[in-house]
């Protein structure tokens, strides 16, 4: 008599094989079941997940785009106006400092992590605050070239939820995204209003709640010129980075 207990085990061994083997082959290499987009952890160190994409993946850090880009920011006129300037000053004055402080990075393969992202969930407009922004004294404020030693990924990053303020902002599933999202988005972060931006009150209001841009300029000083340093600053590194034999080229 042909033990037919022990052959149907083993087939239906076989097939839970098969069938994790299948399921991990998506979730590493599909982005999970039914393709959906994977993030990594967040600061919770809860797992997030997104169907949407970052409406600003396709943009390309060259001097040309420079205003186009910052009005994909979210930017006023004004303000681009001003990061713009500063910009150029950068460009006239600080351009081998700053190539400088990216050899000098303590980790280049962190740094390229950073600026160099083409992924959903690695944006470098978000990423590079790691590295352009320091706190002290409970402000945050961007880096000073003459003072900066090498391009240093400061340990702040660690506990704010840039994660969840990229996801809450940027990747919205229950309403559409905000032109200014990423003004607003890294705003909160220089201004240590991460809580507000993720939980959606206001300035950074969703529902019956206020979003407004100029509720954040009244509500935090400084706020339109930390905004407008940072993103030139941000602009420029990645502009040199993204040269024909810059780190991102490589």
């Amino acid at each position: 008599m042909i033990p037919y207990r022990p052959i149907l085990a083993l087939i239906a061994a076989v097939a839970a094989l098969f069938v994790s083997a299948r399921l991990a082959y998506k979730l590493e290499f599909e982005g999970g079941i039914n393709g959906e987009m994977n993030i990594p952890p967040d600061e919770e160190g809860v797992v997030v997940r997104s169907n949407e994409q970052d409406q600003l993946l396709g943009l390309s850090y060259v001097p040309a785009d420079r205003r186009k880009n910052l009005k994909a920011f979210g930017l006023s006129d004004p303000l681009i106006d001003r990061t713009m300037r500063s910009i150029v000053n950068y460009e006239r004055n600080s351009l081998d400092r700053i190539d400088a402080l990216i050899l000098d990075a303590p980790d280049l393969d962190q740094v390229h992590q950073a600026f160099c992202g083409r992924s959903n969930f690695n944006r470098p407009r978000y990423e590079a605050l790691k590295f352009l922004v320091y706190e002290k004294s409970g402000r945050r404020n961007v880096i000073n070239l003459d003072e900066a030693n090498g391009l240093n990924y400061f340990d702040w990053a660690d506990r704010a939820p840039i994660a969840g303020v990229y996801k809450a902002l940027e990747l919205r599933v229950e309403d559409a995204r905000k032109d200014d999202a990423t003004l607003m988005g890294v705003a909160a972060i220089l201004l240590k209003a991460e809580d507000f931006a993720i939980e959606g009150d206001s300035p950074w209001g969703r529902g019956p709640h206020k979003w407004s841009w100029e509720d954040v300029v009244k509500k935090y000083d400084g706020a339109e010129e930390l905004v407008v340093m940072y993103f030139a600053m941000f602009h420029v590194f990645a502009e040199r980075m993204y040269t024909e034999d810059g780190l991102c080229a490589e």
